[in-house]
Formats: C-alpha cells, structure tokens, sequence
C-alpha cells in the first residue's frame, strides 16, 4: 500500500541507467537519488532525459512492516529551453545536456 504525496520539480544532475540523481527546485542544493518510471525511461533520441532537464518527480512513501521510507520516481520531462548536442560517427545527433546556463569552451594553441 502507497500513499501518493504532492508533486515535486527538480533538475536532473546526474543520469543513470534507470536512476538518476536530482535537486528539488525551491530548495538547498542537495541532490537525491530518484528511479525514473518506465514510461519516461523508454523514451529514445530528443525526448530521453538528460543532465539538465527540467522533470516531475512524485514522492511515494512505502508502508512495510520495517520502513517507512520514502522515494522519488521521475514521472515526467519538463519543456527545454535549450539542448546541447554533438554528432555520433553515423551523423546522429545525440543529446548531451539540457537548459543550460552558461557554456565555456577552452581551447589550446599546441605548436
């Protein structure tokens, strides 16, 4: 038995296989760790989830005989400001990050 609390915005800071680590918007920065739902994490090219993003998660607290804990699931993708992008060696384009606010590029003169 779950009992659903209120939705939360966060932005995606980490990205793994089928977790990601967010910080909840509003708050202290202080990223949690967070499952993505299937129907987010199935999704390929432009409407994956990426470090950056904008997402819903919903707070689910589990009631067990030992805990009582609670955990995020990403339920949703946010609209994007901007994306990040770089060419893979076929010439698909492949998302890198997401809303971005400041970009710095370094380079070096080798002789």
């Amino acid at each position: 038995l779950t009992d659903d609390r209120s939705f939360k915005q966060a932005r995606v800071v980490y990205m793994g296989a089928q977790k990601c680590f967010i910080a909840i918007l509003g708050q202290p920065f202080r990223p949690v760790l967070a499952h993505v739902s299937s129907n987010v994490l199935g999704r390929s090219g432009e409407d994956r989830i990426v470090v950056g993003d904008h997402v819903v998660a919903r707070e689910v607290i589990g009631n067990n005989s030992q805990f009582n804990e609670s955990t995020l699931h990403v339920v949703d993708r946010l609209p994007r400001r901007n994306v990040l992008r770089r060419s893979d060696i076929d010439g698909r384009c492949r998302l890198l990050a997401a809303n971005l606010d400041l970009l710095v590029v370094v380079s070096c003169d080798i002789d």
